[in-house]
């Protein structure tokens, strides 16, 4: 008996140490120094603000080199170990600075409203332009503001996102667009049918007959000014990349 109630309370106790493991990692790890302590606190805090909501673990962990490991295994390594197991889901973005490598990585729970396509895709288009920049605090709330709008459709509406959500707005811009030209048209037509001047469709017919004679012409060549400028692709550097398997979603690239 004495052995079972000692067996029991070692459990107990391991399972207990898990979860204050569990329960202390800390949302932001930046371990290759990119925030300042205040900036530290302005995006835990923000991360914090977004997983309570949602009771998931939204997390940013960055680092100065991953070693020999590819840079989506080691997140999804990351995810496992240390955010793994909230109720609503998990998800880490990665950095790292050797090679410029951002990774988001999701356990299933959040890959449901955060998709490898839609879900990554916006993750990208908000997040890679900053980490480009340098600008990492805009970078990881970005990152976090996204989640949040990501999740908050998700539960209103019972399915992910999608592009077509986005432009819910088109046809009210074809229908004001419509009526501008409608009233564009129509006020020319008053305007006109009030006038006793009629307007030319060329210059031409400005000049009186005889009061013009062009005598001698010419074509100048002055000089060319030509100017150069690197356009970027959007999204930054890279093609994407994902390591997402059947415990794992996600994505990333270069910044």
């Amino acid at each position: 008996m004495r052995k079972i109630t000692t067996l029991f309370f070692s459990v107990c106790f391991i399972f207990l140490l898990s979860l204050a493991s569990f329960a202390a990692a800390p949302r932001l790890v930046d371990e290759a120094n990119l925030l300042d302590a205040s900036a530290q606190k302005r995006v835990t805090a923000v991360l914090d603000q977004v997983s309570d909501k949602y009771g998931m673990n939204v997390a940013v962990v960055t680092m100065k080199s991953a070693g020999d490991k590819k840079v989506g295994k080691l997140a999804n390594e990351i995810l496992d170990k240390r955010y793994r197991g909230a109720k609503g889901g998990a998800m880490v973005l990665l950095i790292v600075m050797s090679t410029r490598d951002w990774y988001i990585s999701t356990d299933n729970t959040a890959r449901q409203a955060i998709t490898d396509a839609f879900g990554i895709d916006k993750m990208e288009e908000n997040i890679v332009s900053e980490l480009s920049k340098g600008k990492y605090e805009k970078a990881f709330t970005e990152y976090a503001g996204t989640a949040d709008t990501l999740m908050s459709f998700y539960q209103k509406n019972g399915r992910a996102m999608a592009w077509n959500d986005e432009v819910w707005w088109l046809p009210l811009v074809i229908a004001l667009g419509g009526a501008g030209l409608l009233t564009f048209g129509l006020r020319k037509w008053l305007v006109g049918s009030m006038s006793n001047v009629k307007e030319q469709v060329s210059a031409d017919a400005y000049i009186k007959d005889g009061s013009f004679n062009l005598t001698d012409s010419d074509d100048i060549y002055l000089y060319t000014d030509v100017h150069v400028k690197t356009i970027q692709k959007k999204g930054g550097g890279g093609g994407r990349y994902s390591a997402a398997d059947s415990e794992h979603g996600g994505g990333g690239g270069k910044f």
